[in-house]
Protein backbone atom coordinates (compact mmCIF):
# COMPACT_ATOMS: atom_id res chain seq x y z
CA UNK A 1 0.00 0.00 0.00
CA UNK A 2 1.35 3.48 -0.60
CA UNK A 3 1.38 6.76 1.34
CA UNK A 4 -2.20 7.95 -0.12
CA UNK A 5 -4.23 4.83 0.42
CA UNK A 6 -3.03 4.35 4.28
CA UNK A 7 -4.07 8.40 4.31
CA UNK A 8 -7.78 7.56 3.28
CA UNK A 9 -8.13 4.29 5.33
CA UNK A 10 -7.28 6.49 8.50
CA UNK A 11 -9.70 9.06 7.82
CA UNK A 12 -12.24 7.18 6.57
CA UNK A 13 -14.63 6.02 9.58
CA UNK A 14 -18.44 3.80 8.90
CA UNK A 15 -20.91 4.76 11.81
CA UNK A 16 -21.11 1.09 12.47
CA UNK A 17 -17.91 1.19 14.50
CA UNK A 18 -18.37 1.21 18.08
CA UNK A 19 -18.00 4.20 20.01
CA UNK A 20 -15.07 3.67 23.25
CA UNK A 21 -15.86 5.34 26.17
CA UNK A 22 -18.36 7.31 27.27
CA UNK A 23 -20.65 7.23 30.24
CA UNK A 24 -22.24 4.19 29.48
CA UNK A 25 -19.31 2.50 28.94
CA UNK A 26 -17.78 3.74 31.99
CA UNK A 27 -20.72 2.39 34.12
CA UNK A 28 -20.06 -0.80 32.51
CA UNK A 29 -16.44 -1.10 33.75
CA UNK A 30 -17.69 0.03 37.41
CA UNK A 31 -21.18 -2.33 37.33
CA UNK A 32 -18.83 -5.01 36.44
CA UNK A 33 -15.95 -4.33 38.92
CA UNK A 34 -18.96 -4.47 41.72
CA UNK A 35 -20.35 -7.84 40.53
CA UNK A 36 -16.59 -9.31 40.78
CA UNK A 37 -16.19 -7.44 44.16
CA UNK A 38 -19.89 -9.06 45.80
CA UNK A 39 -18.91 -12.87 44.10
CA UNK A 40 -15.25 -12.83 44.95
CA UNK A 41 -15.58 -11.38 48.31
CA UNK A 42 -18.67 -14.20 49.31
CA UNK A 43 -16.39 -16.88 48.12
CA UNK A 44 -12.95 -16.34 49.92
CA UNK A 45 -15.01 -15.31 52.84
CA UNK A 46 -16.04 -19.19 52.87
CA UNK A 47 -14.11 -19.89 56.00
CA UNK A 48 -16.13 -17.91 57.92
CA UNK A 49 -19.31 -19.85 56.73
CA UNK A 50 -17.56 -23.26 57.14
CA UNK A 51 -17.07 -22.66 60.92
CA UNK A 52 -21.06 -21.55 61.10
CA UNK A 53 -21.71 -24.78 59.20
CA UNK A 54 -19.45 -26.72 61.19
CA UNK A 55 -21.37 -25.45 64.60
CA UNK A 56 -25.09 -25.30 63.47
CA UNK A 57 -25.90 -27.01 60.22
CA UNK A 58 -23.41 -29.62 59.67
CA UNK A 59 -22.74 -30.97 63.02
CA UNK A 60 -22.34 -34.28 61.56
CA UNK A 61 -20.27 -33.95 58.61
CA UNK A 62 -16.39 -33.29 58.70
CA UNK A 63 -14.54 -30.56 57.98
CA UNK A 64 -12.75 -31.63 54.95
CA UNK A 65 -16.57 -32.37 53.78
CA UNK A 66 -17.72 -28.83 54.66
CA UNK A 67 -15.01 -27.25 53.24
CA UNK A 68 -15.57 -29.69 49.71
CA UNK A 69 -18.87 -26.74 49.71
CA UNK A 70 -16.73 -23.50 49.56
CA UNK A 71 -14.30 -25.69 46.94
CA UNK A 72 -17.06 -26.20 44.11
CA UNK A 73 -18.03 -22.65 44.51
CA UNK A 74 -15.05 -21.45 43.68
CA UNK A 75 -14.17 -24.59 40.49
CA UNK A 76 -17.36 -23.87 39.45
CA UNK A 77 -17.22 -19.96 38.71
CA UNK A 78 -14.18 -20.59 37.44
CA UNK A 79 -15.43 -23.67 35.20
CA UNK A 80 -18.91 -21.94 33.82
CA UNK A 81 -18.22 -18.79 34.32
CA UNK A 82 -16.51 -18.45 30.60
CA UNK A 83 -18.70 -20.57 28.63
CA UNK A 84 -21.69 -18.47 30.53
CA UNK A 85 -19.78 -14.99 29.23
CA UNK A 86 -19.49 -16.64 25.68
CA UNK A 87 -23.13 -17.14 25.74
CA UNK A 88 -23.97 -13.81 27.10
CA UNK A 89 -21.66 -12.29 24.61
CA UNK A 90 -23.55 -13.76 21.53
CA UNK A 91 -27.26 -14.09 22.73
CA UNK A 92 -27.09 -11.03 24.87
CA UNK A 93 -29.75 -10.00 27.82
CA UNK A 94 -32.83 -11.80 27.40
CA UNK A 95 -35.62 -9.85 29.81
CA UNK A 96 -38.98 -11.75 30.30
Amino acid sequence: MDEDTLDIAATTSTDNEPKEGGLRAWLTVLGSALVYFASFGFMNSFGYFQGFYETEYLRTYSSSTIAFIGTLQISLMYLVGPIVGALFDSHGLKVP
